[in-house]
């Protein structure tokens, strides 16, 4: 090892971390490495200058597209400016004094490129001005990377135009304060990126150069001192010639030989030291006798010295997870031992550990110690874990999607038949309170296939910006009636608090479903206590849930003085399905962390038993003002329009056209695509709206919808379906822009939403 540690300081190299130039000794070498990293970068820096030139140039179509109004004097900085100054640089290439100054003329072009780039940010109009920023990271990762610039002079034009970039965009560019952070972030990381690539290259070539130095020394010195001997041998007389040869010939294969053994012995230590295994020795008594950085890692040493200290067969965490009798086994039998198995340090790590030990023997083929080579495999058996508990999500998200689907076909004809009944009858008839508790069992089950949708994060959301606060004072009545006799409610709310952006009946049902969790922990009775409270989190803020991003927060925390839950409850209390309680589905909690999540939100669980739980609910604060609650209006009746509907549920079907009908509008009903086709093309008199399902037999609403808007234009569309309209567009079935009616809907939802397509502008 010695003798390795020897090799390694005659070849480490002395330099500035800083700039790169070499130092110390090597400092004579910096002129000759210039030359030669001038010789080897010519090339490529003229195809660099040509490829960039093209690309600066290509990119001038842009200006026309996207900014036809400046681009007249876009064009003269791009073409009367800065492809001149490349194009003069690229022929200075071919001149004698170019290798001289290639340094600052490569920065001069990319700093041209790049201030440039910079004017025509400023010269832009938004929102195009907003994007421009991207070809700035082109041109200095170009700078860092394509050109040949070394590191210092890269560096200093690569920071010189970000922040010049910045400056001027802050103080002339019209645009929003988070595109400017947002811009001002990547180009910051895009420096940092290209920094430390171009400090790589540079650090490579340096080092390569210094290596092939050195081994010319080494060469030189082998060389005299073999003419030295030779002359030597020369001056011996001749009786004494044959013996000095065959003693040269010896010493110079013993030479060779040693050489080979150095080289072996670095060859050895650079993949011992670089290998991402954990690899260690230990001697015939369980001493560590050496190990490599990736095991320090591994077992979470602080130092190599530390961990000599340490002999495998009595170290307190190898004895507890067995790894010190897997040792002793080896040691005694000398047979190979292959394991996986947790392991916590003496430093306080915890991970698992997968390994193979094999015995090491001296030539007479007793065991002299042990080697091993370790792998941490913790964090892969976590991500494993994950993606089992993703697949499972994703499974019962699908089943949940499906289930709601059918639910919603059903609630919406006994919705909307009980809604029809209704508006027939007056209050004092006597099915008028029967019809009612339908009803209301209705819209029960409805809720019932919105927690479905929720919990499986497929749940539309009509996201507004709101006064978390205003959506408590509206619930003030309901809390205390939800919660029971015995349970005092007490709110807390920041008179200052933030707006958020969420759906007001999503963030309802969060303060309902933790209501419920509090008041079936308190059978007894005890105190529900809900306080809001503007926080600022930290990147290392440890009462902030574990994978939340740094920013301002709307804290929504609710608390109860009941039984509190063990570890293992906390760790599975958001996935569905899980319950602890003699009944009940387990929905709850499921839908509060899907709505939170989607929401862009976290959740935070804080609990022991018999101590109470506390959940904390942080979403995103926004700096915009909250929307006031809409007037709710009747929908307006037909104006004399057509409406083909098409659905194959026959009830649902029939249901929507009795709706249109009593408002006034002539109705069409077809089964599937193609009977609806042949109806248009029969009907004398045009269809205003087509009215479809989405999921059909045949053809699809949205083949219908196509072959319509293709073959009959004017004919609006209105699509009704089971599944979550998101969902639908997420797997690119429906248009984002696609207007939809949500299953189960009631005759006033069908209504509005006719209305509102049929008077909206043409698409």
């Amino acid at each position: 090892m010695d003798r390795v540690k020897t090799a390694y300081s005659r070849t480490k190299m002395d330099y500035s971390p800083a700039t790169l130039s070499f130092r110390g000794d090597a400092a004579p070498l910096e002129e000759p490495f210039r030359e030669t990293y001038v010789a080897l970068s010519l090339r490529r820096v003229r195809i660099g200058l040509a490829v960039g030139v093209a690309f600066y140039t290509i990119f001038g179509i842009l200006d026309l597209l996207l900014t036809p109004a400046v681009a007249p004097t876009i064009w003269l900085v791009r073409y009367g400016i800065v492809v001149p100054i490349a194009v003069l640089a690229f022929l200075a290439t071919y001149a004698r004094w170019f290798p001289r100054y290639m340094q600052p003329i490569l920065a001069g072009v990319v700093f041209a490129a790049g201030a440039s780039l910079v004017a025509i940010i400023v010269l832009t109009p938004p929102p195009t001005t907003y994007t421009r920023y991207a070809g700035l990271i082109l041109i200095s990762m170009f700078g860092y990377t394509l050109l040949g610039i070394r590191f210092v002079w890269a560096t200093a034009v690569g920071w010189t135009l970000a922040l010049l970039y910045m400056a001027l965009s802050f103080l002339l560019v019209d645009r929003p304060m988070e595109a400017e952070l947002n811009n001002s972030f990547y180009l910051i990381g895009a420096n940092l990126l290209g920094m430390f690539a171009c400090y790589s290259i540079e650090h490579g070539l340096r080092r390569d150069f210094y290596l092939a130095h050195r081994l010319q020394q080494e060469e030189d010195k082998v060389r005299e001192a073999n003419e030295e001997l030779a002359e030597r041998v020369r001056e011996r007389t001749a009786r004494l010639e044959s013996a000095n040869e065959a003693l040269r010939v010896e010493m110079l294969v013993r030479s060779r030989a040693e050489r080979a053994l150095r080289d072996s012995e670095e060859r050895y230590r650079l993949l011992v030291e670089n290998s991402p295994l954990g690899i260690l020795l230990v001697d015939r008594h369980g001493w560590i006798v050496d190990v490599n950085p990736a095991l320090l890692d591994i077992m979470g040493s602080p130092s190599a010295e530390a961990t000599r200290a340490i002999n495998v067969l009595t170290f307190p965490p190898l004895v507890e997870t067995d790894i010190a009798e897997d040792f002793s086994r080896c040691l005694e039998t000398g047979e190979p031992v292959s394991a996986d198995r947790p392991y916590t340090s003496k430093w306080g790590k915890e991970t698992h550990l997968r390994y193979h030990l094999a015995a090491t023997r001296d030539p007479d083929g007793a065991i002299i110690g042990v080697q091993g080579i370790f792998e941490d495999i913790g964090e892969r058996l976590q991500m494993e874990g994950q993606l089992r508990y993703a697949q499972k999500m994703e499974a019962v998200g699908q089943l949940a999607g499906g289930i709601a689907h059918e639910f919603n076909n059903l609630l919406t004809i006994i919705n909307g038949y009980a809604d029809m009944a209704l508006q027939s009858i007056g209050p004092e008839d006597a099915l008028h309170e029967e019809l009612r508790e339908i009803r209301v069992a209705g819209r029960r089950a409805a809720e019932l296939t919105t927690q479905l949708l929720t919990f499986s994060r497929h749940q539309t959301q009509e996201l507004r910006t709101l006064d978390l606060n205003g959506v408590l004072t509206s619930m003030d009545r309901i809390l205390p009636q939800l919660l029971g006799e015995g349970i005092t409610v007490e709110v807390s709310q920041d008179p200052d608090l933030g707006a958020i952006e969420a759906d007001v009946g999503q963030l309802e049902q969060v303060i309902m479903n933790l209501a419920l969790n509090a008041r079936d922990a308190m059978p007894e009775g005890g105190a529900f206590q809900i306080r809001t409270a503007n926080v600022d989190v930290r990147a290392d803020d440890p009462e902030a849930p574990p994978n939340i991003e740094q920013g301002c927060y709307v804290l929504l925390s609710v608390s109860d003085t009941g039984a509190g839950m063990a570890r293992e409850v906390q760790e599975r209390v958001f996935e569905p399905f899980f319950t602890t309680k003699d009944q009940g589905m387990g929905l709850g909690m499921a839908a509060v962390y899907g709505i939170i999540e989607q929401s862009g939100g976290q959740i935070r669980v804080d609990s022991d038993p018999g101590r109470g739980t506390t959940f904390e609910v942080y979403l995103p604060r926004i700096d915009a003002p909250c929307d006031i609650e809409p007037v709710e209006e009747a929908a307006a009746a037909a104006a004399g329009e057509t409406v083909l509907v098409v659905e194959d549920q026959v009830s649902v079907r029939r249901l929507a056209s009795r709706v249109l009908r009593r408002l006034g509008y002539t109705v069409l009903e077809a089964s599937h695509g193609p009977e609806a086709l042949e109806m248009l093309e029969a009907k004398p008199t045009p269809v205003d709206l087509l009215l479809t399902d989405v999921v059909m037999p045949k053809m699809s609403g949205t083949e219908l919808a196509d072959r319509v808007r293709r073959e009959h234009p004017g004919v609006r569309v209105l699509y009704m379906t089971g599944y979550a309209a998101n969902a639908l567009g997420e797997r690119g079935v429906l248009k984002p822009n696609a207007a939809v009616v949500q299953k189960p809907f009631t005759a006033n939802d069908l209504a509005a939403r006719v209305r509102e397509v049929l008077q909206a502008e043409p698409e």
